[in-house]
């Protein structure tokens, strides 16, 4: 399970799997720091949307890398097939739903800790 998963990520491109992976780590611990601590929840919340949002665009761009790389192989091999865009295909479908699914976890974060401070 664990090595189909780094599989996965590694077949997303690394360099937009795992900052999106570490952003979700940091939203998750975020909100453990802030419901043992109880600080400073606004602040705390603005956070862990912001790092939702900026996942949210990291797998955006690992879409539109994803599309060139495709393409671009598409250009070169002068054939349309799926062993020539595989590649680009996986940066095209992994690193939005990362992205997408890093997201829904800042925005169920963010609801729980409202509800809790309210």
């Amino acid at each position: 399970m664990i090595s189909q998963i780094i599989t996965k990520l590694n077949q997303g491109g690394p360099i937009f799997t795992y900052p999106m992976l570490i952003f979700m780590f940091v939203i998750i611990g975020l909100l453990i720091h802030e419901l043992i601590r109880k600080n400073n929840y606004e602040k705390t919340n603005t956070l862990m949307i912001s790092f939702g949002w900026l996942a949210l665009a990291w797998g955006s761009l690992g879409h539109v890398f994803g599309m060139i790389i495709a393409y671009d192989r598409v250009s070169t091999m002068g054939e349309f097939s799926m062993n020539v865009i595989g590649p680009g295909y996986h940066l095209m479908v992994l690193d939005p739903l990362l992205g997408l699914l890093t997201f829904v976890v800042a925005r169920i974060c963010s609801m729980v800790l409202i509800g809790i401070n309210k």
